[in-house]
């Protein structure tokens, strides 16, 4: 987006508005800002928020976050603010939503994840509005009982790192490039369980797979990355939350 693309991620941010870097309320300041200069919603465009993965890692830290009393407390705000940034962007005009779970494998992001589904089903959506859930915490989940199943080895190591093993470039046969982002392979295959789930159709073309990067962005990007798709079908429902 600082260089007039319609990607308002920034690696590092949270839900709440704690971090150094723009967080989810600035990102949505930031597009407010590209709005009135002239930018349009696109009211087909399939709009992608992916929060959450750094609001538990600070939540992970020893004592609770600055300003809040428990951990508990953080993950809330955590979720609500995140259901509430749906919400702003639906007023806005924005109708199709992909947005994921708290990310982390760890009992926090159990946590959130309750207070997430909890405060986007109280949203007072308008009719047509679609919200489409992709838990990462499941696909993870389903990715390491059976790797096989999403096109990786069978013996795809979890515990040591491409970093570790010095496997550049491409990493093949780890799940995770640093400890933190997922590799590349993996990150292709979240790609084909939300395509098999959700169907949606890439702007190049029916099922057609993001470049890297700029898959990565939404991955990891931790933020808006705008309208980047088109759902597969022009069809409109009432409001409808599906979840993955």
């Amino acid at each position: 987006s600082l260089e007039g693309g319609t990607n308002f991620a920034f690696g590092g941010a949270r839900a709440t508005n704690t971090s150094a870097v723009p967080d989810l309320g600035e990102q949505l300041g930031i597009y407010q800002g590209f709005l009135a200069a002239g930018g349009e919603v696109d009211p087909t465009g399939l709009y992608v928020l992916t929060f959450g993965g750094n609001d538990i890692f600070a939540a992970l830290q020893p004592g609770s976050p600055a300003g809040f009393d428990s951990d508990s407390a953080y993950l809330m705000a955590a979720a609500n603010a995140y259901a509430q940034g749906v919400l702003d962007l639906a007023n806005l005009g924005v109708t199709n939503f992909l947005i994921t779970g708290f990310p982390n494998a760890v009992p926090q992001a159990v946590e959130a994840n309750g207070y997430l589904a909890t405060a986007l089903g109280a949203l007072p959506l308008s009719d047509g509005v679609n919200v489409n859930y992709f838990d990462f915490f499941d696909f993870f989940t389903r990715l390491s009982a059976d790797p096989t199943a999403f096109g990786l080895p069978a013996d795809l190591d979890f515990t040591t790192t491409c970093q570790q093993a010095q496997a550049f470039p491409d990493c093949t046969g780890y799940f995770s490039f640093d400890g933190v982002h997922p590799t590349a392979a993996v990150q292709a295959a979240a790609f084909g369980d939300i395509q098999s789930q959700f169907g949606f159709a890439a702007a190049g073309g029916a099922g057609a797979v993001p470049e890297p990067d700029a898959w990565a962005l939404m991955i990891l990007g931790f933020g808006l990355a705008g309208a980047a798709m088109r759902r597969a079908n022009a069809r409109r429902r009432r409001t409808a939350l599906a979840y993955a």
